[in-house]
Order: structure tokens, then C-alpha cells, then sequence
């Protein structure tokens, strides 16, 4: 049985790491996300709940448990770092919705002649609006009309 409760820790941790990661490129705030009520609580709570099972005494828990709960924040720190680094380029740059977008959801614009997937936080758009990029959150870049 104790078997079965470390690898089921060790699947919890790596599973943790995964959704961390997956949840910061789909731009999840730590708190506050409306697709998630409660924030970044998969990857994190999996990774820590993991580590309480594999663990069995207090020192297993500084040696295990909190250098997984490092790992975890230096993993948010550098994906958020190459995010917005990387969406750097495409702030204020100005394109043309291919879809409609409404308001707090998510549609098509094309920029520098690629197809990029963009959400509308303010206000709705209609295709061929001439809109710009005001900000990002993850991969996805928010857009406004242009005025």
C-alpha cells in the first residue's frame, strides 16, 4: 500500500508541473481567473498534495516537499518571463479582426499577415474592425478598437 501512495505522489508532482505550466501559457491569473475560481490551484495543489504523500516524516518534508514548492514558483517565474518577452513584439501593433469578437470572449485578427487568436475584454468587434493590441495574458493577446 505504501508503495502505491509514492507512486501515486511522485504521478500528483509531475502532473502538478505540467498543469502549471499549461495554466500560465493559457495567461491564468495566481488569483482571480474566470476560468478558474479559485487560480493556479491544479498545478500547485497537485504538486504539493504529491509531495505530502510521498513524504513520511518532517524531515522528508524540508527535503522533499519544499524544494518541489521552489521548483514550482521558479517554473511560474521563468514562463511568465519568456511570455512577455515573447508577446513584447505585438503590444500596440495594429491588425484587422477576421471574426467577430464579443466582449470577454475570444476571436480571430490577422497581424503581419499571420492568423493570431485574440480576446476582447471591453467591447465588442465586428469583422474588419481595425483594432490593436493593448495587452497579454499567457498566449493570448487582448484587443481594442482602434479609435
Amino acid at each position: 500500500m505504501y508503495y502505491i501512495k509514492e507512486i501515486f505522489g511522485i504521478f500528483m508532482i509531475f502532473y502538478g508541473f505540467i498543469m502549471s505550466a499549461i495554466e500560465r501559457f493559457m495567461g491564468m491569473e495566481i488569483w482571480g481567473s474566470p476560468y478558474q475560481q479559485h487560480g493556479i490551484y491544479n498545478g500547485f495543489m497537485s504538486s504539493l498534495v504529491g509531495s505530502i504523500l510521498v513524504i513520511s516524516t518532517v524531515q522528508q518534508f524540508f527535503f522533499i516537499s519544499l524544494p518541489i514548492i521552489l521548483i514550482n514558483i521558479i517554473e511560474q517565474v521563468i514562463l511568465l518571463d519568456f511570455l512577455k518577452r515573447r508577446n513584447k513584439k505585438y503590444i500596440g501593433k495594429e491588425g484587422k479582426a477576421i471574426s467577430d469578437i464579443n466582449k470577454k470572449c475570444k476571436g480571430k485578427m490577422d497581424i503581419f499577415g499571420e492568423v493570431k487568436k485574440v480576446y476582447s475584454q471591453r467591447e465588442d468587434i465586428k469583422a474588419g474592425d481595425i483594432i490593436y493590441i493593448s495587452d497579454t495574458k499567457g498566449y493570448t493577446l487582448i484587443v481594442e478598437k482602434l479609435k
